[in-house]
């Protein structure tokens, strides 16, 4: 087990904001740290179009500049959670 790569899950309605956030924040301070942890994100109900337009919200963007956090890997269209996503996350943490 020493070396394996361990996963946390960010869960949030539309993987869009909060989730995607927590992912990229988490990932920077793991790797800086040292850790052999690897987040990922997804969403419960994405709506493309509705609240949700474009990869990420522009505020996340804005606030991952701002905390210096490199985000260019992150700009992806959101995903939803599938049953495979659980399974293969060692954590998963629900954003409300």
């Amino acid at each position: 087990m020493a070396g394996e790569t361990r996963t946390v899950l960010f869960l949030c309605t539309g993987n869009y904001y909060r989730s995607r956030h927590a992912e990229a924040v988490f990932n920077h301070h793991a790797t800086a740290a040292g850790l052999n942890w690897r987040a990922t994100s997804r969403g419960l109900a994405i709506e493309f179009g509705v609240n949700n337009h474009g990869m990420m919200s522009r505020s996340t963007v804005a606030r991952l500049t701002l905390l210096g956090i490199p985000h260019d890997e992150y700009l992806r269209m959101p995903s939803r959670v599938n049953d495979g996503d659980f399974a293969t996350a060692d954590v998963v943490i629900a954003l409300k």
